[in-house]
This record gives structure tokens, sequence and C-alpha cells, in this order.
């Protein structure tokens, strides 16, 4: 996993493509929503998007979103990992 934190942004965003079957429009949207939860380096941020994208492909072969439902599933992720974390404190 560490080799795929370190490629290319394109490069990244092609990996997720082709194993998480999101859209170039939807990686940003993800990209953007974690920068904005204030993870600021690139190798976390890409660390975050892969345990995210993992998560929503346990349960679905493609990741699909209706109106609305990206948001739900990352406010979902983010909330059930910051409990994890204190939890774990």
């Amino acid at each position: 996993m560490k080799d795929v934190l370190n490629i290319p942004d394109l490069a990244f965003v092609r990996y997720c493509q082709k194993n998480y079957g999101v859209n170039r429009g939807v990686y940003n949207t993800i990209e953007q929503w974690f920068y904005e939860c204030g993870i600021s380096k690139v190798q976390e941020r890409r660390a975050m998007i892969l345990l995210f994208l993992k998560q929503l492909t346990t349960s679905n072969e493609k990741c699909k979103f209706g109106a609305g439902g990206l948001k739900q599933h990352l406010q979902f992720f983010w909330l059930s990992s910051m409990t994890k974390k204190a939890s774990h404190s």
C-alpha cells in the first residue's frame, strides 16, 4: 500500500478508478472532503481515501452513489473512524 500512496496524482486517480470503480468526479469530491476535514498531507489523505473506498467495496462491487449518497457515506465513515480513534486513546 505504501507504494500506491507515493505514485503521481493521475496514477493514483486511475488506481482508484480501476480498483474501486469511482470516476474522476467522485474521486475529486472524496479527496476534497477529506482535505476540508483537515487532512492536508497528501499521503495521509490518500490512505484515508483508500480506507474509505475499501470499506464501501466490502459490501458493494462498485461504488455507486445517488443524490447525497456520497456525502452520507463520507460522514458515516468519518464519524466511525473518529469513534474508533477516541476509543483507542
